[in-house]
């Protein structure tokens, strides 16, 4: 039996790095607030656009907007969402359809969860 090297479920972990996002924005928080406006505001479109993609068959697509969710997420310490898009970006550029549409409802899951937090705001 093939096993697909992307995961399909995973223990809970918070949302958020709080301790790394302390240390990273120590010196410059007043730009937190911003960055986070604009992962509330981007990282939903960004979701829309790449299961679209994925809709489409443009895998190239799905990959490159993967790359730039999980560039945000990282920014923002959302390792949920920064590590899913990641995968999904993998398998994406892999070509493996199963495995990125898996990824997409985890994705999904793991950004629902972030702008739920009360640490998005």
């Amino acid at each position: 039996m093939d096993e697909s090297p992307y995961p399909a479920s995973r223990e809970p972990c918070p949302p958020f790095d709080l301790e790394e996002r302390a240390s990273r924005f120590a010196e410059i928080e007043d730009c937190l607030p911003e960055l986070l406006a604009i992962f509330r505001s981007n990282g939903p479109a960004d979701l829309s656009a790449i299961a679209k993609a994925l809709d489409g068959q443009d895998l190239q697509a799905a990959a490159n907007l993967c790359h730039t969710l999980k560039g945000m997420a990282a920014v923002v310490c959302a390792p949920v969402v920064a590590r899913t898009a990641s995968e999904l970006e993998s398998a994406a550029r892999a070509l493996d359809v199963p495995a990125s549409r898996a990824l997409l409802e985890e994705l999904s899951r793991a950004m629902a969860q972030a702008l739920d937090s009360p640490h998005c705001l």
